[in-house]
């Protein structure tokens, strides 16, 4: 038997078993001798020749101190490679969460550029809004909280969201960025929320202004038509008055008025009212020349009498003529021309009467 150093086991020949000048093995007994032996025992002694090889039975090399480092190494290299595998895992996560962080930071950031930049046109509305004058609004305490809610407000800094600073870092920051954000969106409709009641506010105080301003037109109007009841000689002109007076309730009674429209309505109520007016002015001078006429008349003609009579003790017709002339003048007054027209011929008739009675 030999041994290299695979550990591969080579079994002898028969020949190197059995020796070189056997030529075969024995054969071992037959059927036939065992039948002889009567009392069941085999005879054996056919073996004896294949002697004892109990010694030659390979035993494995003790070579145990090379196998427990070869265990030990591949115990290393494993335990490397775990440590290896661990701290990639590790690293990997601690990127992730970094990488994760880092996007939270940034929408964070994004969020608070929005909001400063809602807030930016809040302002501006707002600051055109503050403007206002209290005689424009009709609340001025709209006016007062556009005021201070601009006056709270103020845009933030963007904070920054570089990977260097840590996870920690750039958590804390996400988390102030987002924070601010809701806070500046809160202050942009606040202002924007008074700006707009300061708008309605001022539509309010417009409304009230030019509907004051119509009723007021066609209050005057309405007293102007009561009173020239019966005062017109035509009454077409009451007619129309009434007419502009009642289209310009209807708009008053309105909403959303424009002030065009009410000019229009002031202009229309105006132009009815004094077309009235007017009409109650002639209808009054009309009313009272015929009695100024008569009445001026009736003193010429006594003056002329009276005049005449108290002439020249004479009674001569030059004096009566002078004296009727003179009463006729004297009463001229305020009856025009026409007037003093009929007393001086009322006084010549009177002093031509009195000549010829002295002719008499």
């Amino acid at each position: 038997m030999t041994k290299d150093n695979n550990f591969r086991l080579e079994f002898p020949t028969d020949t190197e078993v059995m020796g070189a000048d056997m030529s075969e093995p024995p054969k071992p007994p037959t059927v036939a001798s065992q039948e002889s032996d009567v009392n069941g025992v085999s005879d054996f002694s056919v073996f004896e020749g294949y002697g004892d090889y109990s010694n030659e039975i390979p035993v494995p090399p003790k070579n145990t101190g090379k196998i427990v480092a070869i265990v030990i190494a591949a115990i290393v290299v494993i335990a490397l490679i775990g440590g290896i595998a661990c701290w990639m895992l590790s690293n990997n996560s601690k990127k992730s969460a970094i990488t994760s962080a880092a996007a939270q930071c940034q929408d964070s950031t994004s969020q608070l550029q929005s909001a400063n930049n809602t807030l930016s046109d809040a302002l501006e509305i707002g600051k055109t809004g503050a403007k206002v004058t209290a005689d424009q609004v009709a609340d001025v305490s709209t006016v007062t909280k556009l005021n201070a809610a601009i006056s709270n407000a103020k845009e933030a800094k963007i904070l920054s969201c570089d990977t260097s600073q840590g996870i920690s870092k750039l958590k804390k920051s996400a988390k102030a960025m987002a924070s601010e954000a809701r806070s500046m969106n809160d202050k942009a409709e606040k202002i924007t929320n008074a700006a707009e009641a300061v708008d309605a506010s001022k539509v309010l105080a417009t409304q009230n202004r030019l509907k004051g301003q119509l009723n007021d037109a066609i209050e005057q109007a309405q007293s102007v038509l009561d009173n020239s009841d019966g005062m017109v000689a035509d009454d077409s002109v009451r007619m129309a008055l009434q007419q502009a007076i009642d289209s310009a309730r209807n708009l008053a009674n309105g909403t959303n008025l424009k002030e065009n429209d009410v000019t229009a309505a002031v202009d229309a109520l105006n132009a009815a009212k004094d077309a009235v007016q007017q009409a109650m002015d002639q209808y009054q001078e009309a009313s009272s020349t015929p009695n100024t006429v008569t009445n001026n008349t009736n003193i010429g003609t006594n003056g002329g009498s009276n005049g005449g009579a108290a002439n020249s003790p004479d009674n001569t017709a030059g004096g009566a003529a002078a004296g009727g002339a003179a009463g006729g003048a004297a009463n001229a007054g305020d009856a025009g021309g026409d007037a003093s027209a009929g007393g001086d011929a009322g006084d010549a008739s009177d002093g031509d009467a009195a000549a010829q009675n002295l002719e008499n």
